[in-house]
């Protein structure tokens, strides 16, 4: 193994930084959620004695995220005779408390819930434990099942080619649509007449706009009010998480097929740690986004991540990139939208720029790109837990095939699908109200998109906290017009440089070769 040196002051204080913005890099649905103090289900403070030994796991504040917890806490408790104690901490402020617990050896939590993406920072902290035992351990427990689980979520949880995490939650970036208006016979005719195609789910970035600009300024939600309703979505204001949705546009565009020569996951930086972010495929991405959203959203340039979702949920806009927790939200009271979905992998493209030779290339294929933003949530272990394998049984009941195919349909866990039987058997769908063609349609994307060659893993390496949050006030910047894309993207290459010769280049360039798995 490669021991990568991080000098702790400057983590420690890139870990303050993230806790001070991290209610913008949370992938909850609303800012609001992460601040109240709600009860878990009994099981916050729990007190009976039961014998056995008491667990205490660290989560973001509920109801949202921490319903599978608590379910699944409850379960345990029953199935062990061990008792579960959940503090819920404001997003906010869950990166500064575990670093101040790593910092002091403190034995408070013996596991936490937090983003697959932190593993990297905290393992150099050396505050996770290694699961590589007892992954191997474990693996072929017909529960567990560790070949159910595809390799683009195998990789999230690695760092430094072992295993600091497992991750429970399927998060990519697909495409979200209104299935029953591309079935319309009244609009595939009209689409024919218009355009002479066959209207169809778009499957390259200029069909997109094609699509976007037909339905553009027509009844496509029968309400008679055209004015109201948008073919396009997505989320556009500083610390409305634009970077995430930009990164979708720059994969397609910036991010190369995998090959011998282009690692999984190459964003931001060529493999020898040299910023990459203002190149000419960056600039075709974040363009192509701002042209999507000057063209076809709704106006007012005030979108952020909850917007996504509920300007879908009620029947607003026809076309949105976004983490499938909208699926799960048209099931939920006042939706216009239960059982009209369809879903889809991002359009991909069929000419990228390649960073390596600096030319364009193109394919008779379309080359997708799925990324899967945010990393998803993830279960760790602490180094200082005394109950070490009771942690571990309490993450085979969560992570184990049984559990998991019924929390992803829980509007509350914001677990998505990430499990290939997830895929395989959807029959629990049912007990949270779900059609099964449409549930089975949700989770087929999404396993497709994690098993995607081309996959793009969320960058996890030390600052990219500070990365992420460059990169949502550049393209903002530029989305809102305060400056060209090229400037824009000229200054966030600037900004991060920063960042790197503030970590040191030799040592963020080990970093970022772990997190590529190369050498």
């Amino acid at each position: 193994m490669k021991t990568i040196k991080t000098r702790l002051p400057a983590l420690l204080l890139s870990l303050s930084l993230l806790a001070g913005c991290a209610g913008s890099s949370s992938k909850s649905q609303t800012e609001g959620s992460q601040s109240q103090e709600i009860p878990t289900s009994g099981v916050q403070s729990t007190q009976e004695e039961k014998g056995g030994v008491e667990l205490n796991i660290m989560t973001t504040v509920g109801p949202s995220v921490v319903a599978a917890i608590a379910k699944n806490a409850q379960l345990y408790e029953e199935q062990t005779g061990n008792r579960v104690t959940i503090s819920e901490i404001p997003q906010e402020d869950m990166f500064s408390k575990l670093a101040q617990a790593a910092a002091t050896k403190s034995t408070d939590f013996d596991m936490f819930l937090a983003p697959s993406s932190w593993k990297a920072s905290l393992s150099e902290l050396g505050y996770v434990q290694v699961l590589d035992d007892y992954i191997e351990r474990d693996k072929d427990d017909p529960d567990f099942d560790w070949n159910d689980v595809p390799h683009g979520m195998k990789i999230r949880n690695m760092w430094n080619g072992e295993n600091y995490c497992i991750t429970v939650d399927g998060d990519v970036l697909i495409m979200i649509y209104r299935r029953d208006v591309f079935e319309d016979e009244q609009w595939k005719q009209a689409f024919r007449q218009e355009t002479d195609k066959e209207l169809r789910v778009p499957q390259t970035m200029d069909e997109l706009i094609e699509v976007c600009q037909f339905f553009k300024g027509k009844d496509w939600a029968g309400d008679g009010k055209p004015e109201e309703h948008f073919p396009f979505l997505t989320a556009v204001t500083k610390g409305g998480h634009s970077n995430y949705y930009a990164n979708a546009f720059f994969a397609d565009y910036a991010v190369c097929p995998t090959d011998a020569d282009h690692p999984q996951g190459a964003m931001y930086f060529d493999t020898d740690m040299n910023v990459i972010i203002n190149n000419p495929g960056y600039v075709k991405g974040l363009e192509t986004m701002k042209y999507m959203v000057d063209n076809f959203m709704k106006p007012g340039l005030d979108t952020a991540r909850g917007d996504v979702i509920s300007q879908i949920v009620n029947g607003t806009s026809l076309i949105s990139f976004d983490w499938d927790d909208t699926a799960t939200s048209a099931y939920e009271e006042g939706s216009v939208v239960e059982g009209k979905l369809g879903y889809a992998l991002v359009p991909g493209v069929q000419e990228w720029y390649d960073w390596k030779s600096g030319e364009w290339k193109k394919s008779d294929e379309i080359k997708f790109t799925p990324y899967q933003a945010y990393g998803g949530w993830a279960l760790y272990i602490t180094t200082t837990s005394e109950h070490k394998d009771e942690a571990w049984g309490f993450i085979k009941l969560i992570a184990g095939k049984k559990e998991s195919s019924l929390d992803i349909y829980n509007p509350l866990s914001y677990f998505t699908p990430w499990r290939n039987s997830h895929a395989e058997d959807i029959s629990r769908c049912s007990e949270f109200g779900w059609n099964p063609d449409d549930a089975q349609r949700r989770v087929d994307v999404n396993i497709q998109a994690q098993n995607h060659p081309n996959a793009v893993p969320e960058l996890s390496l030390p600052g990219v906290e500070r990365i992420q949050e460059i990169v949502d006030l550049r393209a903002s910047e530029a989305l809102s017009g305060q400056s060209t894309v090229q400037q824009a993207l000229d200054l966030a290459a600037q900004d991060i440089q920063s960042v790197v010769d503030e970590y040191g280049r030799d040592n963020m360039m080990a970093s970022y070769k772990a997190f590529l798995g190369i050498s």
